[in-house]
């Protein structure tokens, strides 16, 4: 993966910064075997990719300029409780739409970036394991490939927001940052001297870390995992279990907080130590220059961020202590991520033409 600091911000349509369009290093692995691979790049101002960030509610879809600028975007939902075989046809449905968008505006699709959830070898192209989806070992952007004719690039979905966030968002310029993203489940995506770090689609599972040997039970079959403690899931479970009044979810937790609900503020106080806890390991083992928080929970204003910062200060000693900022991609990081991986195999591609 290409360092992290050669993308000068631009200014584009709706303010956001997007890329240059330098050519990157070849990707390992065999994402790329469509029928387009050997088309030459269109004219500057028609070709696109398509990017694809698949989560396991909903996918959000775009078609991006080489700026990464939004030509067109689409929303649909993943059909998980219908089975595998069917988010993968529904993955295929949102490529030929968007294929055929692009065709509507005159624009040529030079490939697909792909971003799912769970386990994902992005060396081998495959989806490796995926409990939210039911993916095992799939051979996913070659099944994309074979049944679009699109060059696939594969991606992991929170590694593609950090990769998003690192390069055009809240980390941009530090080679060593940490991305966090809170929701359902906790994941993260790490960035070390400029390289976004895959370890096979094993690193950065942030959320299995045991921050209390005591505590709840985690899906992963193991005990006290940070997920289990401070997940937007868990918050809210935990009040409920506490209180015996049952809540919609963390948000609802944060306004009994402000309300000064004390059971409320023993569950929050829970969750960040538990934050702390972890991100005192990570910064301890990786030394990130910038920890960027991403996911509903860290929306929640000067409540997280304010006292894990404090809780995270309290268990460093020598070691360099990280800025804690809030993600400024917002939902859209996982997409624009999913366009990076795309152009960069795009430009990997005419690289060994050239």
């Amino acid at each position: 993966m290409p360092d992290a600091t050669h993308y000068p911000r631009r200014r584009t349509t709706g303010g956001r910064p997007a890329p240059a369009s330098t050519p990157a290093a070849a990707p390992r692995g065999p994402g790329g075997r469509g029928r387009r691979t050997d088309a030459p790049l269109s004219p500057r101002g028609t070709a696109c990719v398509i990017a694809l960030d698949v989560g396991g509610t909903g996918m959000k879809g775009a078609l991006l300029d080489r700026e990464l600028r939004t030509v067109v975007a689409e929303r649909r939902p993943t059909p998980r409780a219908d089975g595998p075989d069917a988010v993968v046809d529904a993955v295929v449905r949102a490529l030929r739409s968007l294929e055929r968008e692009a065709a509507d505006r005159d624009r040529a699709v030079h490939g697909a970036g792909v971003v799912v959830p769970g386990i994902v070898d992005t060396d081998h192209a495959r989806a490796t394991y995926s409990a939210n989806i039911g993916w095992r070992d799939l051979p996913l952007a070659a099944v994309l490939e074979q049944r679009t004719g699109l060059p696939v690039a594969l991606g992991h979905d929170v590694r593609a927001g950090g990769l998003a966030e690192a390069r055009l968002g809240a980390a941009r310029g530090a080679r060593d940052a940490l991305f966090v993203a809170i929701g359902t489940g906790i994941s993260a995506a790490i960035i070390a001297d400029g390289r976004l770090l895959s370890a096979s689609g094993y690193a950065g599972e942030i959320g299995h870390l045991v921050v209390d040997p005591r505590g709840e039970p985690c899906a992963c079959g193991a005990t006290g995992c940070l997920e289990a403690v401070a997940s937007a899931a868990a918050i809210a479970a935990a009040y409920t279990a506490r209180s015996g009044t049952p809540v919609s979810g963390a948000a609802e937790v944060a306004a009994l907080l402000t309300a000064g609900d004390r059971i409320a503020g023993a569950v929050w106080q829970r969750a960040v130590d538990g934050l702390a806890t972890a991100l005192a390991a990570v910064v301890t083992t990786l030394a990130p220059e910038v920890v960027v928080l991403g996911g509903g929970l860290a929306e929640s204003d000067g409540l997280l961020l304010a006292p894990l910062k404090r809780g995270l200060e309290r268990r460093l000693s020598f070691h360099r202590t990280p800025r804690l900022v809030t993600a400024e991609l917002g939902d859209e990081a996982g997409s624009l991520g999913a366009g990076l991986h795309a152009w960069e195999a795009v430009h990997a591609r005419e690289a060994a033409r050239a």
